[in-house]
């Protein structure tokens, strides 16, 4: 059993919500990143979830009518942004104790 890194917030974020969008702001390095409801949405939605997999499925969920290969590919481009960013990283799971 593989199992997916946990998905982790980076510390220290400044956020403030303007016209309904969301914006995150990482002191250092200075960054930015703006997202729009559905963005804003998924970003709440990640105290919600651990893993790649998980936010992939919070949004199937969310969006029944949406293909899901077309889900699959918007939300990992939109984490592979984030952890580009450093606004989340991605933590290597603990693997079990051997019995």
């Amino acid at each position: 059993m593989k199992l997916e890194p946990r998905l982790v917030k980076a510390r220290g974020l400044d956020t403030d919500e303007l016209n309904g969008e969301l914006v995150l702001i990482k002191l250092h390095p200075q960054r930015t990143i703006i997202l729009n409801a559905a963005g804003m949405a998924l970003w709440q939605g990640l105290d919600a979830v651990d893993t790649r997999a998980e936010a992939v499925s919070l949004v199937k969920e969310a969006l029944p009518a949406m293909e899901p290969e077309e889900v699959k590919r918007a939300v990992e481009q939109w984490l592979d942004e984030l952890v580009a960013g450093g606004f989340l990283t991605e933590v290597a799971p603990e693997a079990p104790p051997e019995s």
